[in-house]
């Protein structure tokens, strides 16, 4: 009679295409089906953390979207962006100032264009890039104070110069300072949206720049001097790249103390690097701190959808991913600027996600992940596709992302089906594993912020509650094992006030541990069993860890198992700290003689045996936790009776 052990689950969920692959080295480390368990990279998996309710959205009617806003690991925050604002959220709960009023600030972006936007932060500021909009930054100066503005760039960046000796410009005023009328003959280049645009102007000698501060007529412009400009006429002038004529940049990104915007819809293969150091500033010059300007030659015009820093700057547009550097090793700048082709997949516009070792992307259609790779040998990179084995789980197409260093290394993905899927890499140890994760709704958007030792998963969650509508902001506490919840410490109670923003929903509760009656939510309090006070007590949505097995594949005198009846005849169950388990369908008591009646049982660190099992031709195992309380599973064992 066979005996066999899976000891490890980190191939994650096996797409179906491979149910037949019982020769690949991953399938013996893969399940059928593996939902609301996170794996580790040890190789065994958990029951997910619930999420805790921390608050509404503004307008639930609209979708909204989360970004991390990073000073340092103590000071991090969660930024609520809707529709024309932004609301701050730090240590678990939103920021109000005074209390009962968000800390919040007008924002030019609408719902439609969130998920659009690019940023880059360096320490308190954080700058955004969308084709829309001009550029703009946040500041932040205290918990409770920040503010939004337009970039203010000096000097550029400009588009090509004019070539036409016939179409000139003339600035009535030339003094630093002084306002005036910029006025055009051979041509007429002004419209409405050049308002807030700067122009240079140069005779070969003096070279200054205008800002444009208002509309007169196609030829006519006001201005004010912000450098020193000729006195007459002159055919030598550049307009400025960023206007809403020109278009705005739809990326943004940092090397070597520049800031880079990149690709606007006049000039949709260009970016632009400010001066060394000086991130509002795009001085043009041959020195080497000057600013950068740089167009990708290629036969087709591919805007450039992110920008990233990895040895050197990464683009990535819908045909390729480039690397933009000073060339052997040198540091950039306007004169060895040089952009060189490193794979050809294609991007989603979704910002990489940077780990530990690797910069991860998502491939141009939305369903495929790849890992860019350094080769020093070839000085060039690959993307090894990280969803091959799991193709299914990201097919409705990944439409936010983040990355969770602490405590395990895992990229969490939202998908377009309203799931979230995790995906645990530890690329040094051959560790890619992903696995789907359920709701009672549909994860919107995530981000992670560093709390304390760990990192902590925020998401946007949209709910239907009571027949409405409703946009939570949540995150995951690995003491929960429900979604949405809230919480009570205190004295003994006998019962909680019901959950305001749960009405309606079926909930489950958990008191010291113990697992208490289901209850639906009213206008009134939740009442816990009677003679049974609790002094922790959470009350959410329930969701069930479950793992199903592959088909297992241990030949024997008569061959492969495949396609033959076959039976368990005990099946054991490995666990750690784990209160109740399911197996097959058998609810497994975990409760001892040694458990004090009335109080909760005591967690189970070994192994758990079933013998609930019967003949059939896929050999497969189901673990499930159906009760809001701690699992993990670290292997499953047993002896396997077959027929022949």
């Amino acid at each position: 009679m066979p005996q066999t052990i899976i000891n490890s689950f980190t191939a994650g969920e096996l797409s179906p295409r491979l149910a037949a692959r019982t020769d690949f080295e991953k399938y013996r480390s893969g399940c059928r089906i593996l939902r609301n368990f996170f794996i580790m990279p040890q190789g065994g998996v958990y029951g997910r953390p619930g999420t805790r309710y921390a608050a509404d959205v503004k307008d639930s009617a609209k979708k909204t979207r989360i970004i991390p806003f990073e000073f340092s690991t103590d000071q991090a925050y969660v930024i609520e962006l809707g529709h024309l604002y932004m609301r701050f959220y730090k240590d678990g709960g939103r920021i109000e100032s005074p209390p009962g009023t968000p800390v919040e600030i007008a924002t030019p972006y609408g719902e439609t264009e969130l998920f659009d936007l690019k940023f880059v932060q360096s320490a308190d500021v954080m700058y955004f890039a969308h084709k829309g909009h001009a550029p703009r930054k946040l500041t932040r100066t205290s918990h409770t104070n920040w503010t939004f503005t337009v970039a203010a760039f000096k000097d550029g960046p400009y588009a090509p110069a004019n070539g036409d000796t016939t179409k000139t410009l003339t600035c009535s005023a030339t003094a630093l300072g002084a306002s005036g009328t910029l006025t055009a003959v051979g041509h007429a280049p002004f419209q409405s949206g050049h308002v807030g645009s700067l122009w240079e102007i140069s005779d070969g000698t003096v070279t200054g720049y205008v800002e444009v501060t208002g509309y007169t007529s196609a030829t006519v412009a006001n201005m004010t001097v912000k450098g020193v400009v000729p006195v007459a006429a002159q055919w030598k002038w550049r307009e400025g790249a960023f206007s809403v004529v020109r278009g705005y940049p739809r990326s943004c990104g940092y090397v070597e103390e520049r800031l880079f915007f990149g690709s606007t819809t006049a000039q949709p293969s260009t970016m632009w690097g400010s001066v060394n150091g000086d991130f509002e500033n795009h001085a043009p010059g041959a020195n080497d701190d000057d600013a950068v300007e740089y167009t990708v030659a290629s036969g087709k015009v591919n805007p450039l959808h992110w920008l990233v820093e990895d040895r050197g700057l990464f683009i990535g547009t819908t045909k390729s991913e480039l690397r933009l550097d000073g060339g052997a090793g040198a540091p950039l700048s306007p004169s060895n600027a040089r952009v060189l082709t490193q794979t050809k997949y294609g991007s989603k516009s979704l910002q990489p996600i940077e780990t530990g070792t690797e910069t991860v992307l998502v491939q141009r259609g939305g369903r495929k992940v790849r890992a860019l790779q350094y080769n020093l040998n070839s000085d060039s990179y690959a993307a090894p596709d990280r969803t091959l084995l799991s193709e299914h789980v990201t097919e409705s197409g990944i439409v936010d992302w983040c990355y969770q260093q602490e405590p395990d290394s895992v990229v969490l993905c939202v998908l377009g089906n309203g799931k979230l899927a995790s995906m645990t890499y530890v690329p040094e140890q051959q560790v890619v594993g992903w696995a789907l994760h359920e709701t009672d709704g549909f994860f919107e958007s995530v981000a992670c912020i560093p709390s304390g030792e760990t990192d902590q998963v925020w998401a946007v969650v949209r709910r239907t509650i009571n027949g409405s509508t409703k946009r939570y902001v949540e995150y995951f506490d690995p003491a929960l094992h429900m979604d949405c919840a809230i919480s009570y410490a205190g004295a003994p109670v006998t019962s909680v006030s019901a959950p305001s923003h749960l009405l309606g929903k079926t909930v489950a509760v958990v008191g010291d541990g113990a697992v208490y009656n289901s209850a639906v939510v009213g206008a009134g309090a939740i009442t816990l069993a009677p003679l049974l006070a609790a002094s922790a007590i959470d009350v959410g949505l329930p969701f069930t860890p479950l793992l199903r097995t592959v088909t297992p594949e241990i030949p024997d005198r008569a061959g492969s198992l495949q396609g033959r009846k076959m039976r368990w005849v005990k099946v054991g169950v490995r666990l750690l700290n784990t209160l109740g388990v399911t197996i097959n369908g058998d609810q497994v008591e975990s409760r001892s003689s040694a458990d004090a009646m009335g109080h909760a049982p005591s967690a189970v660190t070994g192994d758990i045996i079933s013998v609930n099992t019967g003949w059939s031709r896929d050999g497969e195992n189901t673990i499930e936790q159906t009760q809001p309380l701690p699992i993990t599973v670290l292997g499953i064992f047993g002896a396997l009776d077959t027929e022949g």
